[in-house]
């Protein structure tokens, strides 16, 4: 009987690839995908899932590990005690320091890197003097990384930390990264305060090739009067189409904005303002005058959203919307009188219906799900038409599925048709 470990090296290797698949491979990780807050924690788990399979996978023999040691860097994990991780990398460095041959050199496979902080308040203390080295010596020997990555811990109650070689480095030449997902540990269980946050690492400012930044539970990079030597003097993301906005100060605000020399978002088209703690962050700092530029703004799934006057607020601050995303459980029913020239460059809506992934079996949300659904229809007609120029709506989800089948529904529908407004049933992934 022919066993796998005899099959042609090529087909081996083909079958340990389809085994190990995950998001990372497929181009469409490099863009945030509409509503993308419910269903990233199942993106994760299969980054996890498949970094398990290929540690095992090379553990087989030394077949399985020749083949896997191709793609087993793919994406690798920065955490505390990674000095060995780092030794590894910068052994196949050349005498120069520079990546031997891309056939050879393990950091040449790195697509993307995903640092941990220290989850206990003894590692913690520690953070300054390894991970952060330890993050920096994993960076520069990955010259080819598309993704980065910080995750979150729980909140710690320590003092404000040192800002450490991560932070203030801004030598790394990082030329093919198109993602950067950072977000940092609030250093206190009840304020998300500037003064206890790091900063935003200084080199992520001046990519290359940014496409996407997501923050969350920072602060931007200003540091205290003693340290200002070490301020980003220059902002520049040529190709940065897409910010996601999730804490206070994430992008600068009032006295935090940043005492740059110049500040450049020339491609930023797209905004997501991932909970309402950040939605004054995109009144001030850098995005203020770069505003023009946004042509869709989608809020996440958070209920501090039904606050009354959000998203008209953030209609009249960006005036060149003409796509809308909108969680449509999450999200107010502005029923305040106004005009309806405030709105007249959306041509588009996209409304989810799902729940908020931390919370779905909120009660109080899936009682009130037809009222949202009916109040943010009808401002499509009649007397309460907000949005004149709207051409589509688009249902995003299988979460619509039971409520166009509801009673009520249709009528709606039909009288948005009317209008001319077409509408879109998009419930399942393309």
């Amino acid at each position: 009987m022919l066993s796998i470990a005899s099959l042609p090296s090529e087909l081996l290797c083909m079958i340990l690839e389809h085994a190990t698949d995950n998001p990372l491979r497929h181009d469409k990780y490099q863009f945030i995908s509409t509503f993308s807050t419910n269903g990233e924690n199942a993106r994760e788990q299969q980054l996890d899932d498949a970094l398990k399979t290929k540690v095992a996978l090379c553990r087989v023999s030394r077949a399985f590990k020749s083949v896997t040691d191709g793609f087993l860097y793919e994406d690798i994990r920065v955490r505390y005690g990674s000095e060995d991780l780092a030794a590894r990398l910068e052994a196949s460095l050349d005498a120069n320091g520079h990546n031997h041959h891309p056939c050879h050199a393990i950091g040449c496979r790195v697509r993307r890197v995903c640092i941990y902080p220290a989850e206990d308040e003894n590692l913690a203390q520690m953070w300054a003097g390894t991970l952060s080295r330890n993050a920096c010596h994993v960076l520069r020997c990955c010259p080819h990384i598309e993704a980065l990555a910080r995750k979150n811990s729980a909140p710690l109650e320590l003092p404000s930390p040192e800002f450490t070689e991560l932070f203030t480095t801004d030598d790394l030449q990082l030329t093919s990264l198109r993602r950067v997902d950072w977000t940092n540990e609030t250093y206190s269980a009840l304020t998300d305060s500037p003064r206890m946050n790091l900063p935003l690492p200084h080199f992520i400012w001046n990519l290359p090739a940014l496409e996407i930044l997501s923050i969350n539970g920072s602060s931007f990079p200003n540091l205290p009067p003693a340290l200002s030597s070490l301020n980003v003097r220059t902002i520049n993301l040529p190709v940065l189409h897409t910010i996601r906005l999730s804490s206070y100060n994430a992008i600068g605000m009032g006295m935090h904005y940043p005492r740059a020399q110049e500040v450049k978002f020339p491609a930023l088209r797209r905004l997501i303002i991932g909970v309402q703690g950040a939605f004054y962050s995109a009144y001030e700092g850098c995005l203020s005058a770069h505003r023009s530029g946004v042509t869709i703004l989608e809020l996440g799934c958070d209920a501090g959203f039904l606050r009354l006057g959000t998203l008209r607020s953030l209609l009249r601050f960006y005036t060149n919307v003409e796509e809308l995303r909108i969680p449509i459980c999450t999200t107010a029913v502005d029923m305040q009188t106004f005009t309806v020239e405030e709105f007249p460059s959306v041509r588009r809506v996209l409304y989810s219906a799902a729940m908020p992934e931390a919370d779905p079996d909120n009660e109080y949300l899936k009682e009130n799900l037809w009222r949202q659904v009916k109040g943010h229809l009808e401002q499509f007609i009649g007397s309460n038409q907000k949005f004149v120029n709207v051409e589509s709506i688009t249902l995003v989800g299988e979460a619509w599925i039971p409520i166009v089948c509801g009673e009520g529904f249709k009528e709606l529908a039909d009288a948005i048709e009317k209008r001319g407004i077409k509408i879109v049933k998009k419930f399942f992934a393309q």
